[in-house]
């Protein structure tokens, strides 16, 4: 959810200079010189807590606009569902065997109510990390891929996470969240955790895991 924020900002000027239709101005008739003192700023945002959950239900007076350290005056605060990219992580190891139909669930679910903008890629986690798709807007086949999925193999849960955030710099969109339905398992992978933090810090993606 992206939160747009329109600001008056005083101290810029905006000088237009408007001609009736139709009007001939006589010889020695100056033109008419239109100044404004303010000028709206559109100011695009997205409001993340330290768990990486999107933060909603914000009003005007939780933001606060500098301009040279001067604050701003916000006039307007509206929600808009911008498009992302997002991978989806999907384990499907052998230790899923009992909770696989309920992450499937899930991943329907988030098909159904994205953006008809946003683009996926789908990733399971297995013995081996899989790259299902590219990125692409047509779910279709990426729904059927996980209604197709059993449960098999060990886990390399990291190692997928980790192909996943590495294929992040393929995506369109300039904002990017990777969603792992999984039970946080990890048996079979060959990345550290440390080595996936960093490449989660330089990916810039926002990580939402459901576990």
């Amino acid at each position: 959810m992206i939160v747009n924020i329109v600001v008056c900002c005083s101290r810029l000027t905006l000088i237009g200079i408007l001609l009736a239709s139709g009007f001939k101005a006589q010889q020695g008739t100056p033109s008419a010189n239109f100044r404004a003192s303010t000028q709206m700023v559109l100011i695009p945002v997205m409001v993340i807590d330290h768990h990486g959950k999107t933060v909603e239900g914000l009003q005007a007076q939780d933001f606060t606009i500098l301009d040279n350290q001067t604050p701003q005056r916000i006039i307007s605060l509206t929600n808009e569902d911008g498009p992302v990219s997002v991978g989806l992580v999907l384990d499907i190891s052998g230790s899923m065997q009992s909770t696989l139909s309920a992450a499937k669930d899930v991943a329907h679910a988030f098909f159904e109510t994205s953006n008809p903008e946003d683009e996926f890629q789908l990733l399971t986690v297995s013995t081996r990390p899989n790259a299902i798709s590219g990125f692409t807007s047509d779910i279709r086949p990426l729904e059927r891929s996980v209604e197709i999925s059993r449960p098999e193999g060990l886990t390399a849960l990291i190692d997928t996470v980790y192909l996943g955030l590495s294929h992040m710099r393929e995506s369109k969109r300039p904002r990017r969240a990777l969603l792992i339905l999984s039970d946080a398992m990890d048996n079979h992978s060959r990345y550290s955790r440390s080595e996936l933090m960093r490449l989660a810090l330089e990916s810039d993606a926002q990580i939402t895991p459901s576990w």
